[in-house]
C-alpha cells in the first residue's frame, strides 16, 4: 500500500514521494532486511516504507498502556515525519554528522526522533477537527512510552 494511498483521515500524506506502508504481521523481508516482531514500527529509506508489526498495537496497548486509534495513528505518523527527514535530506545531513562526529551521534539521533514527533504533532493538529475525548491522551501516552528518545533524556536536560 502506498502511502498516499492510506486513509486521508489516518494521516495527511500531502506530497508525491512514493512512500508506502506495510504491515507484515509476524516477520517478512523489506528494503532494511528481515523484520522482527520485537522491532517495533520502523521508517526505511531503503524502500521509503513504514512497516508496523501489528501485534505491536496490541503490545502498546496492554503493556504500554497506549491504545487506542489516535495512538496508532500518531505512531503511524511519527514513522512518516522520518520519510519526510529522508526526502528532505536531512536524515543524510545527520548521518554524516554522526560519522564526523561519533560523541554526538546519539544526541543527534534524539533530535531526529524528536523532530519526527513534531511532524505527529503537525499530522494532529491538521487533523483537530477529527480528535475526540481522550484522543491526545491517547497520542502523548504513545510518545512517552514507545518514543526512540525516551531512553535519551539526559540529553535534553
Amino acid at each position: 500500500m502506498r502511502l498516499d494511498d492510506f486513509d486521508p483521515n489516518a494521516i495527511d500524506v500531502g506530497d508525491q514521494s512514493g512512500g508506502r506502508m506495510r504491515m507484515p504481521g509476524r516477520g517478512g523481508q523489506v528494503g532494511c532486511g528481515t523484520v522482527q516482531s520485537a522491532m517495533g514500527p520502523f521508517y526505511c529509506p531503503s524502500d521509503n516504507g513504514i512497516h508496523i508489526d501489528t501485534d505491536f498495537y496490541r503490545e502498546m496497548d496492554q503493556k504500554l498502556g497506549a491504545g487506542g486509534d489516535f495512538a496508532r495513528s500518531y505512531v503511524i505518523a511519527h514513522e512518516y515525519g522520518h520519510h519526510i527527514q529522508t526526502i528532505t535530506g536531512l536524515s543524510d545531513q545527520i548521518r554524516s554528522l554522526q560519522q564526523q562526529n561519533p560523541r554526538r551521534a546519539n544526541q543527534l539521533q534524539v533530535r531526529m526522533e524528536l523532530q519526527a514527533d513534531c511532524h505527529a504533532g503537525v499530522w494532529a493538529a491538521r487533523n483537530k477537527d477529527r480528535i475526540e475525548p481522550g484522543d491526545m491522551e491517547e497520542g502523548l501516552t504513545a510518545a512517552h512510552s514507545i518514543g526512540d528518545d525516551t531512553a535519551c533524556d539526559v540529553y535534553m536536560q
